[in-house]
């Protein structure tokens, strides 16, 4: 029974996780790229180390010009997990 919790609660955790990338790839994608910024800022609080949120992340960052700051990001990534 134990077990079976575990196994629930980590696919709500999952199933969670996914809408959130989802909601933010699509404000991107619709052109709405600070909401969609803040939305993978948000997420990352909670998974700091989810490389595809961070790419979601920097490619959000790029398409608003701030390439430097997605640059600074990038390679603080590099240092902490080559």
């Amino acid at each position: 029974c134990f077990y079976f919790v575990l196994i629930k609660l980590f696919s709500l955790c999952i199933e969670r996780l996914f809408a959130i990338i989802e909601k933010g790839m699509v404000l991107k994608n619709t052109g709405r790229f600070h909401d969609a910024l803040e939305m993978f800022e948000s997420a990352l609080k909670q998974y700091p180390n989810h490389a595809h949120l961070e790419k979601q992340r920097l490619l959000a960052l790029c398409a608003l010009s701030e390439y430097d700051r997605a640059l600074q990001i990038y390679d603080e990534k590099l240092k902490t997990n080559p």
